[in-house]
């Protein structure tokens, strides 16, 4: 059946109601402390990533896309979009691709959609808020999913991942980027210092340091990537694998829906 942006747009538009912001807004969406959070850092979030991550942020959402883009897709759903960076850097690989972005903080989304709005990209990401947890999607609407540095806030990741299955189509790609702790030798000790101290060092110059305190807890309980592939497959997912990137300190999960 024909793609149709309009219906598609239209649909979402009719399922949502419309924030304060221009941001789409789900009616079921709760207003959680994790939300509050990135509302937040919202102005201090791209900056912030970029010097905490040397600059290699821009190297692993980029190299993620690559690997969401082997396959064509016309409509892609972005989880957790935040600020927009994926969205943009799928445009950039896919023209004529419609992006719909959906996060929980609508602070950090009008930041993307200003964004999008300066390259004249906002007619092809839309920006959507929404509890991935119950996404506002019919069943098999999208080509392509992708997530980036987001599954691992998820308090129910289980069901998250069972509601991308849901709105995916067969065949459709899913691309995870993630964070991780560095089990090498010398990585292991180094990270954890610069977690530890260098971040709230950094951070305390952007914004307030309690705001990233979460990154290193959060990693922490995060599965261990073999463990993450399973709950893929137990999900439904197949073709299940994974790399590391940067010494371990980011994990890269791709699968495809049968």
């Amino acid at each position: 059946m024909e793609w149709n942006y309009r219906k598609v747009r239209e649909k979402t538009y009719s399922q949502s109601g419309v924030h304060e912001n221009g941001v789409l807004k789900d009616s079921l969406m709760d207003h959680d402390e994790n939300r509050k959070m990135f509302d937040y850092i919202a102005p201090y979030y791209d900056r912030t990533n970029v010097i905490l991550s040397l600059g290699q942020d821009r190297y692993w959402r980029r190299r993620a896309v690559e690997d969401l883009l082997k396959s064509p897709a016309k409509l892609v759903l972005d989880v957790g979009a935040g600020t927009g960076d994926i969205g943009i850097k799928i445009l950039g690989k896919s023209p004529g691709t419609t992006v719909i972005g959906v996060d929980t903080s609508c602070d950090m989304m009008k930041v993307g959609m200003e964004k999008a709005a300066k390259l004249g990209l906002q007619q092809d990401i839309i920006f959507c808020s929404s509890d991935v947890q119950r996404l506002s999607f019919s069943d098999n609407t999208f080509d392509a999913a992708i997530t980036s540095f987001c599954i691992r806030n998820v308090e129910q990741r289980a069901k998250a991942l069972e509601e991308i299955f849901r709105v995916l189509k067969s065949g459709a790609r899913f691309v995870i980027v993630e964070l991780t702790q560095p089990q090498g030798v010398l990585m292991k000790p180094l990270f954890n210092i610069y977690s530890k101290i260098v971040t709230p060092a950094i951070t305390r110059m952007f914004s307030s340091v309690s705001a990233y305190d979460y990154l290193t807890e959060s990693m922490a309980d995060f599965p261990k990537p073999t463990a993450f592939c399973e709950l893929l497959r137990q999900t439904g997912f197949g073709k299940v694998n994974f790399f590391y990137m940067t010494l371990g300190i980011v994990t890269v999960y791709e699968s495809t829906k049968p």
